[in-house]
């Protein structure tokens, strides 16, 4: 069926649920961090780049 089969490797389901765990407000907040970065490298930065950021932000 293709699903990894993390309790053989030892892993609880408790364990992996917290290993896959999304935490939208660290995202958010690297999302933030990101943005000062990017304005900081100015005109280098090539569109593509700031297009996938932004992207990136509209999902979160």
């Amino acid at each position: 069926d293709g699903a990894i089969d993390y309790a053989a490797a030892g892993v609880s389901s408790e364990d992996w649920e917290a290993l896959f765990a999304i935490d939208p407000e660290a995202l958010n907040a690297e999302a933030d961090d990101t943005d000062v970065f990017l304005a900081r490298m100015g005109t280098k930065v090539p569109d593509a780049v700031k297009r996938q950021h932004e992207e990136f932000r509209s999902r979160l």
